[in-house]
């Protein structure tokens, strides 16, 4: 088993089929209309926050002079933009379906989030990435059991 020392965040080319799902059911985790919403925003969300976390990296990674640690920013850079892109073809599909979460990935919301940046040390920016990217990453347990 490799150590975490030794690993670094590799992009991997996913290719989800939201086009291709018949599905226009509005309520699509399994008819639970809170859910469904709840869903849907936090996705129309992502690609936004996924560029801000990129920014952040970039932001301080001419700094980084680990070969190791260059390889981490670059997989991360890369993992990021993959998500993203992945979320705005699934939010095309819910906004297609009836979620109302166009107005999040906007240009005046992508405006908004870089004077919101713009305010933050570049240190300050990476410390809040590292924590939202923190929570997922220390709270495995899916949110669709019971």
């Amino acid at each position: 088993m490799a150590s975490a020392a030794g690993t670094y965040p590799k992009a991997r080319r996913i290719r989800f089929r939201f086009d291709q799902h018949d599905s226009n059911d509005k309520y699509f985790v399994d008819g639970d209309m809170v859910f469904s919403h709840f869903v849907a925003g936090l996705s129309g969300g992502f690609p936004p926050g996924e560029e801000s976390f990129i920014r952040s990296v970039r932001r301080v990674a001419g700094r980084v002079t680990d070969p190791l640690l260059k390889k981490r920013v670059t997989g991360f850079v890369g993992q990021e933009a993959a998500h993203g892109l992945e979320h705005r073809k699934l939010n095309a599909k819910l906004i297609e379906m009836g979620s109302l979460i166009a107005w999040i990935d906007t240009e005046r919301a992508h405006e908004r989030m870089l004077a919101i940046e713009d305010r933050l040390s570049p240190l300050a920016h990476l410390a809040a990435t590292a924590a939202a990217e923190h929570y997922p990453a220390a709270n495995p347990v899916s949110w669709s059991t019971t």
